[in-house]
């Protein structure tokens, strides 16, 4: 059995040390005792059970964005409830009192406008469970669609902060009519918030910027990962024929599997080193297999299914080429696979739906999403010549440093708007202060 008094006395000690500890000046001056927390989908439990015996989640390549938040809640002494889409397990602390407890809210399907209202009324729900557990904070990491009914919670004394892990509309295109009314909305609501939006790319910080109608609604916060990653860059050498390719990240169509399936049965006859690897999980796992047996590519194409942190940078390690197909029926805010593939030294090839450009610049191929000759085209063009993929190799090294540099971190982000409202104390943080400590893991 999991002993929860065990592990809230070992704190993992993420945050830099000079951080103030729990109950002190720092929680004074923010004035938050109790946080309410809406993350995204994921096993949230399973990561604060690793953070709590203060190790990495090894299901999460990078630092996982819930392991922060539980950190930043220790250090400011505040009690977190944490809203689970995901089932708990037996001896998840679930006591209202507890300092961590953790309440099941499963994830309502809901289509066309009844998808509309149920959000708007899930966001008036998590204002109504923030006040019947007295938060003085909400942290949302859900992406709401309707976010505007969080106004409320300001209204009732309670602050917000929003991070924002999706696009408001695929970014390749102009917002749909629809989507510039709730944006409208969402923009006035945010406004009303009065704090800024922790955006997970260049692109989504675009668009809270343009609903906002203000230059400093919103800012970016970069993923993290451990500092043994520092060391999983490899040089290309110039002229090594290239070949493998992966696909990392959820099985399903509108993340592009199929299409990129049907490029690499294009190339197989043109390039016969060519090998193509699936690996992740998802609804369409077995639509995948099965049209790998039709195309007969059996042998040249595999689809293993889900794998581990530590086995998504050992598939890595082993590829000269990953390939991110995302489609436009999904609006990503940041695909993380190429930067972990960056970080190996391994560039990318990505659709235009995918807005990662911002970050990693050269390391990357950017083809029009949906067209699966374009795709073709972009895969070709370099297996065909290796001193291109030496290049974006080269490039991906240039580009690893901000994915270290823990002032860019979610929790660096958070803590800055946490105390923004009390700037003497926001003045007396040194950048060290709001920066993780150097991890072992």
């Amino acid at each position: 059995m999991f002993d929860l008094q065990d592990a809230i006395d070992r704190p993992a000690g993420l945050l830099s040390k000079s951080l103030p500890g729990p109950a002190d000046a720092l929680n004074a001056a923010a004035g938050v005792s109790r946080i309410l927390f809406v993350p995204g989908p994921g096993n949230v439990f399973d990561t604060w059970r690793h953070w709590a015996g203060g190790r990495d989640d090894p299901s999460i390549p990078s630092i996982g964005y819930s392991h922060q938040v539980y950190e930043l809640a220790w250090r400011l002494g505040a009690q977190l409830i944490v809203l689970s889409q995901s089932p708990l397990p037996a001896d998840a602390p679930t006591a209202p009192g507890a300092p961590v407890c953790f309440v099941h809210r499963p994830q309502v399907v809901r289509h066309g406008l009844r998808y509309h209202l149920g959000c708007a009324w899930d966001a008036l729900g998590l204002v109504r469970h923030a006040a019947a557990e007295r938060a003085d904070l909400i942290i949302c990491q859900k992406f709401l669609d309707h976010f505007w009914p969080l106004a409320v919670a300001r209204l009732l004394g309670i602050e917000v902060a929003v991070s924002l892990h999706n696009s408001f509309w695929p970014v390749h295109r102009t917002p749909t009519r629809r989507e510039r009314v709730i944006g409208a909305l969402n923009g006035r609501a945010f406004r009303f918030l009065g704090r800024p939006l922790i955006c997970v790319s260049p692109a989504v910080r675009d668009q809270a910027v343009r609903i906002c109608a203000s230059d400093k609604a919103a800012c970016i916060q970069v993923p993290q990962y451990p500092e043994v990653a520092r060391q999983m860059w490899r040089a290309r050498p110039a002229g090594r024929p290239a070949g493998r390719m992966l696909y990392l990240g959820r099985i399903t169509e509108s993340k592009g599997v199929f299409q990129l399936l049907d490029a690499f049965a294009r190339l197989a006859q043109a390039h016969p080193g060519a090998t193509l690897r699936y690996l992740g999980g998802g609804g369409h796992l077995e639509a995948l297999r099965g049209a790998i047996r039709d195309a007969g590519l059996e042998g040249r194409v595999e689809a293993p299914g889900q794998a581990d942190g530590a086995a998504v940078f050992a598939a890595l390690k082993d590829s000269d080429l990953l390939v991110c197909p995302t489609t436009t029926r999904f609006a990503e805010g940041l695909a993380k696979t190429p930067i972990e593939a960056a970080l190996c030294g391994v560039p990318s090839v990505v659709s235009s739906t995918v807005p990662c450009g911002e970050l990693l610049g050269d390391a990357t191929r950017i083809y029009r999403a949906d067209d699966v000759d374009d795709l073709h085209g972009a895969l070709d063009a370099l297996l065909s010549c290796p001193d291109a993929l030496h290049r974006m190799n080269l490039a991906a090294k240039d580009q690893r440093a901000m994915f270290f540099d823990r002032r860019k971190s979610l929790a660096s982000q958070l803590l800055e708007a946490i105390v923004q409202g009390a700037p003497e104390v926001a003045q007396a943080l040194p950048q060290a202060a709001i920066a993780f400590a150097t991890r072992k893991p």
